[in-house]
């Protein structure tokens, strides 16, 4: 495969973000496709300092480059303002001056819900881009997500004036547009049932699943929530990448900060965050912060960086059991509850009692006192001891 010409961030040196000092994070080798990267490590650790350094490292480039960036090294290094980190981009970082409109650069914070708009009348899509925009480089407080249903209603009434005027190519790229998001939508909430419809006199949209529950973008659960102010937010950018492109089929390219992606999601939504994000969006750089071994092992083009061990993992995740992974970069010293703990502790000082009547009546009570708390697993190990001290 071609490899791509932007810059994507191929390392990072960390000189001094509080709690983490002089230390290299390798992400992907020259000549390699770009990869993910997920920050891990315990708490007080620095994962969201990390993700501020780069994000303001980024907002710099695009606003300041060349102008203060003229500095730039042979192998494309680059600090921040602050010098408390630099970047290795893997191509040199003109494009994204050049081009910084064309190119999706975003930062989420642990902290979100979406907070999608009523709509009470439709606005311009050039309104909406300076709301978020502003009028110069600094971006305001408003995002794409907030003007979310603003955009599928502009995107409605523009497929109404096409079909009048019978472009057919036209209004096609608009339904395609909305089949994609009822797709996607299909794929956050698993419901291959599920219809997003458009009520014309609310100018509103309201997401009607399988069973005929109907629901606004304002019923959502947190989760859901959290992650579809990521997915919108970057629908919306992308659309409006692929128009100044003129090519609806354009795949933009981008780096994107999630902090903590699983915020609010179940465990089985927590699995499908990253394989979802890297689908819609393949030409951009996910770098992530998270405390979830489902969003850990869930892609398999992906450095995971554990902060507060220094290890870097490459390969040998993917598939790796939630116990193992607890294990390994979680820090806990086996697979089990503090409370499970406890009882194993129990009985291996049982095991060690020269009295073995008294032992073996010991380890029946833990069994009948906990039968109810006990998994099948560590049942089967009680009553191995109980066997263990009869033989």
């Amino acid at each position: 495969m071609k490899l791509e010409s932007f810059p994507y961030i191929q390392a990072i040196q960390i000189n001094d973000c509080f709690a983490i000092k002089d230390t290299h994070i390798q992400i992907f080798e020259k000549g390699e496709e770009f990869r993910h990267l997920i920050l891990t490590g315990k708490n007080g650790s620095g994962k969201t300092t990390i993700l501020n350094e780069i994000n303001s490292l980024l907002q710099s480039i695009r606003v300041y480059y060349p102008t203060r960036h003229n500095n730039l090294d042979e192998n494309f290094w680059l600090k921040n303002s602050s010098k408390r980190i630099e970047t290795q981009f893997s191509h040199r970082i003109d494009e994204i001056s050049k081009n910084n409109k064309n190119h999706i650069f975003s930062l989420f914070k642990a902290t979100r819900i979406i907070h999608v708009q009523d709509v009470t009348s439709p606005i311009k899509e050039d309104e909406i881009i300076r709301n978020v925009l502003g009028p110069g480089p600094v971006h305001s407080s408003q995002t794409f997500s907030n003007y979310f249903k603003h955009y599928l209603v502009n995107k409605k009434i523009a497929q109404a004036f096409l079909t009048i005027k019978r472009d057919e190519i036209g209004s096609r790229i608009i339904e395609d547009f909305f089949t994609n998001i009822e797709s996607t939508l299909k794929e956050i909430f698993r419901d291959d049932s599920l219809k997003l419809k458009f009520i014309e006199e609310s100018y509103d949209f309201k997401i009607i699943y399988g069973d005929n529950q109907i629901i606004g973008f304002d019923q959502l659960s947190s989760g859901f929530s959290a992650l579809l102010d990521i997915i919108s937010e970057l629908i919306v950018q992308t659309d409006l990448i692929r128009k100044s492109e003129s090519d609806f089929t354009y795949n933009p390219l981008g780096i994107v900060l999630i902090d903590e992606p699983e915020n609010h999601a179940h465990l089985a939504m927590q699995e499908q965050i990253l394989p979802l994000l890297t689908t819609l969006f393949p030409k951009v750089q996910f770098i992530v912060a998270t405390h979830s071994p489902a969003v850990i092992a869930s892609i398999k083009n992906a450095t995971v960086f554990d902060l507060s061990s220094k290890q870097t993992f490459r390969e040998g995740l993917v598939g790796s059991s939630y116990s193992q992974l607890m294990i390994k970069l979680f820090g806990l010293n086996n697979q089990y509850s503090t409370l499970a703990d406890q009882l194993l502790n129990k009985v291996n000082t049982l095991l060690l009692e020269e009295n073995k009547e008294k032992a073996k009546t010991e380890l029946q009570k833990i069994l009948t006192e906990n039968l109810d708390l006990l998994s099948p697993s560590l049942y089967l190990e009680i009553e191995s001891a109980i066997h263990l001290i009869q033989d």
